[in-house]
């Protein structure tokens, strides 16, 4: 696989588990044209495994080669490279977040509202964690 995709790597571990999954899905989506090269190269497709109309590996060239994973890997990096945003703060020592991230959320929100055609999916969701995770010494918080 590294010989299509310039010998890059597709798994980036991250901070957080919730990073680690969005830089490996902007890592594949970044190496597309290697990725449908690979599996449209000769190579493979004389290999048991582009042989083999039944296995994992036909099911994932075709998944591959098609458009809709692409579509929808797409819309969720809109959503998601926000929400990355907000998180990377919060996880960090470097300074206290509480204050700053009721404005994250909102920047993130409106970021995702501009991106995805899917807001207002999203937007319940997030909302629905946001009033799970919210409390007064939340507020209180940010008011200092």
């Amino acid at each position: 696989m590294k010989k299509y995709t310039g010998c890059r790597e597709i798994v980036c571990p991250g901070v957080t588990r919730f990073e680690t999954q969005f830089l490996q899905l902007q890592a594949i989506v970044q190496q597309k044209q290697g990725l449908r090269n690979m599996f449209n190269f000769e190579e493979f497709r004389r290999s048991k495994f582009g042989r083999d109309k039944n296995g994992l590996a036909f099911e994932a060239r075709q998944i591959v080669i098609g458009n809709d994973f692409w579509s929808k890997a797409n819309d969720i990096l809109k959503v998601f490279e926000p929400l990355v945003k907000v998180l990377r703060p919060v996880d960090g020592d470097e300074k206290p977040t509480m204050g700053f991230i009721y404005e994250a959320i909102d920047r993130a929100k409106q970021s995702i509202q501009k991106s995805s055609r899917y807001y207002s999916q999203y937007q319940e969701i997030i909302d629905k964690r946001w009033r799970f995770m919210h409390s007064d010494l939340h507020s209180a918080g940010m008011s200092l």
